[in-house]
């Protein structure tokens, strides 16, 4: 088989023989390099909130949900002003069919953002709100 490979030139040939998507492959290590990052310095103890943010979303992405959802709760125990997390922890509720779950962190959002004068972020809660129903 090797042989017949060798014996084409393109890459996409290659790959359809091999039944293998290298471009699928390239994309998931420097993903998961990112996640042992993000890991290693929540782990630490000394992860600001964004690390916090962008290992929630990197479990999002990765659809882990319980884990993206203890990032998050942790995100909002360091930080419950770090505003981007409620509307991003809401949609994975909202994703994960937990309404009622998304309901709390999109209310806590929304008054977070009330107090901080946001209304671009209050108006993008209140709809997701909106869209979750009574």
């Amino acid at each position: 088989m090797l042989a017949r490979i060798r014996g084409h030139n393109s890459p996409r040939s290659v790959v359809n023989q091999l039944g293998v998507d290298q471009q699928a492959n390239e994309r998931t290590v420097p993903m998961n390099k990112r996640l042992e990052m993000l890991e290693k310095m929540t782990r630490s103890g000394q992860a600001d909130a964004f690390a916090w943010y962008g290992l929630a979303m990197e479990y999002r992405r990765l659809e882990r949900v319980d884990d993206a959802l203890g990032a998050f709760e942790s995100l909002r125990a360091l930080d419950a002003d770090y505003l981007p997390q409620y509307l991003m922890a809401g949609q994975l509720l909202i994703e994960a069919e937990r309404s009622a779950e998304a309901r709390v962190w999109l209310e806590q959002g929304r008054d977070v953002a009330r107090a901080k004068g946001d209304g671009k972020t209050l108006g993008e809660l209140e709809q997701a709100l909106g869209e979750l129903g009574p």
